[in-house]
């Protein structure tokens, strides 16, 4: 996202008509304020300054911009804030400002191999045959070591990528040894 994707872009007809610079907020920020829906800001750590700030704002003040009143917009009492991040040297992150991370519950997250295949059978629709090469080569789920910059590596995500990307060509492995 841009800084204007989360704070909105110049009103000009408004701006003319008030002589107060105003910004037309984006639709998901005015349905959050509307009614109840989780805010779930992925990647925050990637995000740019400008955009980081921005969401501050929404976190620490659960408002934004202005409506139609002049007022900031406020979230809905019942919109909830939720975000993730990605840690470690395999992603190009932004240090998170330790005031936003502050504001939030933080928890970490280690899937094991385990739990991605009860996921990839349960609730991914992922192909028995992959869920079954998993199951006998776990290493081959995601690496085990740092991966070289610009180098692409096995993940729970390429998987899934792959299940549908032949799912989609009318590619289907039970025919094929499953």
């Amino acid at each position: 996202m841009s800084e204007g994707d989360v704070v909105g872009y110049p009103d000009l007809e408004r701006t003319k008509e008030t002589g107060v610079a105003s910004f037309a907020l984006p639709s998901w920020y005015v349905r959050a304020c509307n009614e109840g829906v989780i805010l779930f800001l992925d990647e925050l750590n990637r995000g740019l300054p400008g955009v980081l700030n921005s969401f501050f704002q929404i976190v620490l003040d659960r408002e934004l911009g202005s409506g139609p009143d002049g007022k900031p917009m406020r979230l809905h009492p019942d919109t909830q804030v939720m975000a993730a991040v990605n840690w470690g040297s395999d992603y190009t992150i932004s240090e998170m400002d330790p005031a936003l991370l502050s504001r939030f519950w933080v928890t970490e997250f280690k899937p094991t191999t385990e739990d991605w295949i009860v996921w990839a059978k349960d609730e991914g629709g992922i192909n028995d045959l992959i869920v079954d090469f998993i199951r006998l080569h776990p290493a081959h789920l995601r690496p085990t070591k740092a991966v070289e910059p610009g180098k692409v590596a096995p993940n729970q995500r390429s998987w899934e990528m792959l299940d549908r990307a032949l799912k989609n060509v009318g590619i289907d492995l039970t025919e094929h040894g499953g």
